[in-house]
């Protein structure tokens, strides 16, 4: 976490704040779990921040954090409720959630939610308030809202889980996602077997020198 944080910089000049989004190759990777551990990090040090529950295909963020909230992104960005009627905040961790509310399962379409102009103006009125947006996002494969959002996010992170996407996948997903390559900080590899992982270290690199200092 603290790698991606520093990846992620400072809010810049003016004083708006960085709007990261967080996808996957495939769905399940993790990236619910790596956008909440991504913004505990950046409040736990002092940031203010706000993690968004921008996928209406899943909700798990919602599911795990407010499950029991009937307001969130879709009423405040659609609907023009009062973003402090819709944000949740806990004073223990110093973080802030905008959730996603799926009643009758609905699915938002991302050109909806994302593509607009007045997705644009919204987001850029969270990121004049918070120092940290994080959203997170369904997966690259699975729908367009990472290319929707990339009109106005700052940097995307990719995860990837261990042993499920292949290199050549995450090219091709890529190369189909200018926007979100353009804007890319790197990829985060989730689920990783770290019995196995120095074994892949090519020969001279950290991971390799880790495994010696081990090894003894």
């Amino acid at each position: 976490m603290r790698a991606i944080g520093i990846a992620i910089g400072s809010p810049v000049a003016d004083g708006k704040g960085r709007i990261v989004c967080l996808t996957s190759v495939l769905p399940g990777e993790g990236t619910a779990a790596l956008a909440a551990n991504l913004a505990s990090h950046l409040a736990s040090i002092g940031n203010s921040v706000l993690l968004v529950d921008a996928d209406s295909r899943d909700a798990r963020l919602s599911r795990w954090l407010a499950s029991g909230a009937d307001q969130g992104i879709v009423e405040a960005l659609l609907q023009d409720k009062p973003l402090d009627e819709c944000v949740l905040y806990d004073s223990k961790t110093n973080l802030s959630l905008l959730p996603m509310t799926t009643g009758g399962g609905r699915i938002v379409e991302p050109s909806a939610l994302f593509a607009s102009a007045r997705a644009r103006a919204f987001f850029e009125t969270l990121a004049a308030q918070y120092q940290h947006v994080i959203l997170d996002l369904p997966p690259l494969s699975v729908a367009a809202d990472a290319r929707a959002a990339a009109h106005f996010a700052d940097s995307f992170v990719l995860a990837a889980q261990w042993g499920k996407a292949t290199p050549q996948l995450i090219s091709d997903l890529l190369d189909a996602e200018p926007e979100v390559r353009a804007k890319l900080l790197g990829l985060v590899l989730t689920h990783a077997d770290l019995r196995k992982l120095p074994l892949y270290a090519a020969a001279g690199s950290r991971g390799w020198f880790q495994r010696r200092i081990a090894r003894g």
